[in-house]
């Protein structure tokens, strides 16, 4: 906290240190602190798509998903405002173009790359079980053409409609969150980030065999991707696969085992198998390792080295 207050009194204006000053706050549990922060910096970089992310999220955990909703339709109208001209016309030379502060928009990078994506194991499972993956989205993809325009803008789009369906989620809204779903399937529908949230819309409705197959797929595709890991273990257990959602869980804790999500799961798992102890031990970490957990990744905070 002392190094990055230092470099914002040195430079004053350097968003990603604004960025982690902000993801520190929340890691404190000084929501409200985090979050005057955020508004603060987004008076001084309005079109910043980062520090919106952060504030939704913020807004989500601590007020509720309709203050988030308000923050991530905003951030719909302004990717239109930044990215809509270059999406309707080919400009190959405008791709990487980006203003001070129209970020670059790494939303949850720790998600979008695996953690030990040079792992021959994590390579072997994820082609032992690809096929089953393209099979759920073969539909989708014999129709599918990539949009016009630079992708990386499409790909901010998919976040943002992913962003909406989890806050509508969490509004119990199930239509409006499927409705925002399609849209970032029509994206790119082979993205484990959709199968992940489709499989948590099936959690929602308790339908934990559907819920199952979306949250594999998702690992499929992605056999390092920490959310999937902790809900599909959770719905083995949900199913009576306790073994099961002991190993998916454990694979998750070795991946990130700063995820108290993760061992809360795992701590419930093992209390269902008598494991009494060892689930007490899991509970503990995931109290501990919760305290200092921000809203969001310290990965998700854009390179900078000027």
């Amino acid at each position: 906290m002392s190094h990055v207050k230092m470099a914002l009194n040195l430079r004053a204006e350097h968003v990603p240190s604004l960025h982690l000053l902000i993801l520190l706050l929340s890691a404190q549990k000084q929501h409200a602190e985090a979050l005057q922060l955020v508004e603060a910096a987004l008076e001084e970089y309005p079109d910043n798509l980062n520090l919106l992310y952060v504030k939704a999220h913020i807004e989500l955990q601590s007020q509720g998903g309709e203050s988030a909703l308000f923050t991530a339709k905003r951030m719909l109208a302004l990717w239109k405002t930044l990215y809509e001209e270059q999406t309707n016309i080919e400009l190959p030379d405008q791709s990487e173009k980006r203003s001070d502060t129209r970020s670059v928009f790494q939303l949850y990078t720790c998600e979008m790359s695996d953690k030990d994506s040079s792992s021959l194991h994590a390579h072997s499972l994820a082609a032992s079980r690809v096929e089953q993956a393209l099979s759920e989205v073969a539909s989708s993809l014999s129709s599918f053409t990539p949009r016009p325009g630079p992708q990386r803008a499409w790909l901010l789009q998919l976040q943002i409609w992913l962003l909406l369906a989890e806050i509508y989620l969490s509004l119990e809204q199930v239509p409006a969150a499927m409705a925002c779903i399609q849209e970032a399937s029509s994206i790119f529908p082979l993205s484990h980030h959709i199968m992940y949230m489709r499989g948590l819309v099936h959690e929602y409705k308790q339908e934990f065999v559907e819920a199952k197959l979306y949250f594999q797929n998702a690992v499929a595709i992605n056999p390092t991707h920490i959310k999937s890991l902790q809900h599909l273990g959770l719905i083995y257990h949900y199913l009576g696969s306790q073994r099961l959602a002991e190993k998916t869980l454990r694979d998750a804790a070795r991946i990130d085992p700063a995820s108290h999500q993760t061992w809360y799961n795992l701590g419930k798992v093992l209390e269902s198998l008598g494991e009494f102890d060892t689930a007490s031990d899991c509970m503990a970490t995931a109290l501990q390792v919760e305290i200092s957990n921000p809203v969001l990744p310290f990965s998700s905070i854009p390179l900078t080295f000027d």
